[in-house]
């Protein structure tokens, strides 16, 4: 199991519950990636209709809102990871996989830098994460 940096975090206004939270954030990454691409292949959608009452709706149009919302997800850890490992263009990788898919440093192979430095990169990441989730 990877190390939890519930208590790292703590120090700078996050508690752990936020941290669980944005942990299941990040690793809903893939997931939403895949739907992305997934999202416009084609099917076959019986139109919706409306009996006594009831609510139609738009298949493209809830399509188009729940591909702006999966994209918006993923170009939000995207960019903070960006602006975290702006300088270090090799440590994006890494430090990708390892908060969408919670890799610790032992598990993700060669890494650009020593240890305590992608631990360090993982701390702001979530940090920076947290200020602008909210």
């Amino acid at each position: 199991m990877p190390r939890e940096y519930h208590n790292r975090l703590g120090k700078y206004g996050i508690s752990p519950n936020r941290v669980k939270e944005l942990e299941a954030f990040c690793q809903q990454y893939d997931e939403k990636k895949e739907k992305l691409n997934n999202l416009y292949t084609a099917s076959f959608v019986a139109p919706e209709v409306s009996v006594m009452g009831g609510t139609s709706g738009n298949p493209t149009e809830n399509k188009a809102l729940l591909a702006l919302k999966w994209q918006e997800d993923i170009d939000l850890i995207d960019r903070c990871i960006a602006q975290v490992c702006s300088v270090d263009v090799g440590l994006i990788e890494k430090l990708t996989e390892s908060v969408t898919k919670r890799l610790g440093y032992g598990k993700l192979g060669v890494v650009p830098c020593g240890r305590n430095y992608f631990n360090l990169c993982k701390r702001r990441f979530f940090i920076l994460l947290d200020e602008m989730k909210k």
